[in-house]
């Protein structure tokens, strides 16, 4: 009786132990995380990380680290989950996935009038504000003849500022920042490109852990779940009421 109370406890032990590692940096711009003097406040990604957390029963640990070592930090099982992923953009075959939980988009964003994207790609000239790192197919060609010169800055915020000093008469960004920062009335807006986002899985997760949690996200997100999280981000343009328009 002595050995089953110790064992009884020490699993009670380890199970409010356990914690569900979660990734986040300062790629991750608002709102998918919000800082508050250095220190993660709000945001869509903690509010979904959380989800998962309970549905696992386990506590959530937020672990911040370069987007360049993302990978790496899931794979050495430093971490255990990023939700702001696409297997096209980390092939590595050890990592996990998930169905996915949204469906983002990528905008071009101008203070110049085009019709459509077709429209865009034979008119546009000049600069267009993208963010470091980020790779986009559709414009790459434009870039590559030079019709396009593709200035980066580090964050989607930097773009944002510099679109509505007037530094910049087109930016790029995913349409979850551009409607928390901009007011996109005050812009054309076209759709550059779709795509599905999901969570990446470290080897640190159990199989079994990793079936509950995609058996969640699935129905979670078939019943809007996650897009509900995210619509309490939508349409702030918070910089939009803070930086001056152009002279």
């Amino acid at each position: 009786m002595k050995y089953l109370f110790c064992w009884v406890f020490l699993c009670s032990f380890e199970l409010s132990a356990a914690s569900l590692r979660a990734i986040y940096g300062d790629f991750n711009s608002p709102p998918a995380v919000i800082l508050q003097e250095g220190k993660v406040a709000a945001g869509f990604m903690p509010d979904i990380y959380q989800l998962l957390a309970n549905e696992l029963g386990v506590k959530l640990d937020l672990v911040a680290m370069p987007r360049k070592r993302l990978a790496d930090f899931l794979l050495t099982g430093q971490a255990d989950i990023y939700c702001r992923a696409s297997p096209e953009w980390y092939p590595d075959p050890g990592l996990k996935w998930s169905p996915p939980l949204l469906v983002f988009q990528d905008l071009i964003i101008s203070r110049r009038n085009y019709l459509n994207l077709s429209d865009f790609t034979k008119r546009s000239k000049g600069s267009v504000g993208a963010t470091l790192g980020y790779v986009y197919p559709k414009l790459q060609p434009l870039f590559s003849n030079g019709q396009l010169l593709r200035v980066d800055s580090v964050t989607p915020a930097t773009n944002a500022i510099r679109l509505l000093r007037g530094e910049l008469d087109t930016v790029v960004l995913s349409d979850t920042e551009a409607f928390y920062m901009l007011r996109l009335t005050d812009f054309k807006t076209l759709v550059l490109t779709s795509y599905p986002i999901h969570c990446m899985y470290g080897p640190s997760l159990s199989p079994l852990q990793r079936l509950k949690l995609n058996r969640f996200i699935q129905q979670q997100a078939s019943t809007g779940v996650f897009q509900k999280v995210l619509d309490q981000y939508r349409e702030q343009g918070l910089l939009s009421s803070v930086v001056p328009p152009p002279s």
